[in-house]
């Protein structure tokens, strides 16, 4: 699956079209909210959209990792996928000089406005618990992230068993909690 959608986005998509994309751009509009402070912020996604223009292999050797990319190649949303294993007490959310950050207690695991993350918590083969998370921003509505959380769930639970669990943050309310068994 993951072939076949980087195939199509390669024939379908060009450089200059990535920063046009009516679900891209508006982050390269969040980016410049930032300020002067925003320095080299692009998402996961254009990343991972970059990579495949070039014709780069972008499959992992985890099953997760690999459904997480076809998620966001299919519906233009920014994610990633950690090991919950390699992960050190509570994680948290910060904004410090100009990014917003996500670290557990002892390291910063990524920028979640840019493509930068931490490979120590990167899935493997014998990864058995992940930490998935994505943003979006409009035009994206809550019904379509709900829509995009019940496909990568079914995924998920397809390809590598197990149960489901989760939270979603949202403006106008702290969280909202589901588990998918």
């Amino acid at each position: 699956m993951l072939k076949d959608i980087a195939l199509l986005v390669r024939q379908t998509f060009h450089p200059d079209t990535i920063k046009t994309h009516h679900l891209i751009s508006p982050w390269q509009v969040a980016r410049q909210e930032f300020g002067n402070r925003a320095k080299h912020h692009h998402t996961s996604l254009e990343k991972l959209l970059t990579q495949v223009l070039q014709g780069k292999n972008i499959t992992s050797n985890d099953a997760a990792s690999n459904i997480v990319k076809f998620i966001a190649l299919k519906h233009f949303v920014p994610i990633a996928v950690d090991d919950v294993k390699k992960i050190q007490g509570e994680i948290k959310f910060e904004i410090a000089q100009g990014d917003l950050f996500y670290a557990d207690e002892k390291k910063i695991l990524g920028r979640k406005l840019d493509f930068w993350k931490n490979k120590k918590t990167l899935p493997t083969s014998k990864t058995k618990e992940v930490l998935i998370h994505f943003e979006a921003l409009p035009p994206i509505t809550t019904e379509k992230i709900k829509e995009i959380t019940a496909e990568l769930v079914s995924l998920l639970e397809n390809f590598c068993g197990g149960k489901v669990n989760g939270e979603m943050a949202h403006k106008k309310k702290k969280w909202v909690r589901f588990d998918y068994i």
